[in-house]
């Protein structure tokens, strides 16, 4: 995969703070919060949510 060396656009980078003490906690509440985000962005983008390649990709690999 290449990468270009100046960046196209910049883009405005929030950091977000878990309550949860419990490692296995923090990370599953960062997991919701990663998927609900990119849900709701593929919706404003008008982008169907649904299918990923990468999911779709492994389905296929597992039928084999």
């Amino acid at each position: 995969m290449k990468y270009a060396s100046t960046p196209v656009k910049a883009l405005n980078v929030e950091f977000v703070k878990t309550k949860e003490k419990d490692f296995l906690l923090k990370t599953f509440s960062n997991i919701l919060l990663s998927n609900w985000t990119s849900y709701h962005l593929a919706i404003i983008n008008k982008i169907d949510p649904l299918p990923v390649k990468m999911v779709e990709d492994f389905k296929n690999d597992l039928k084999d």
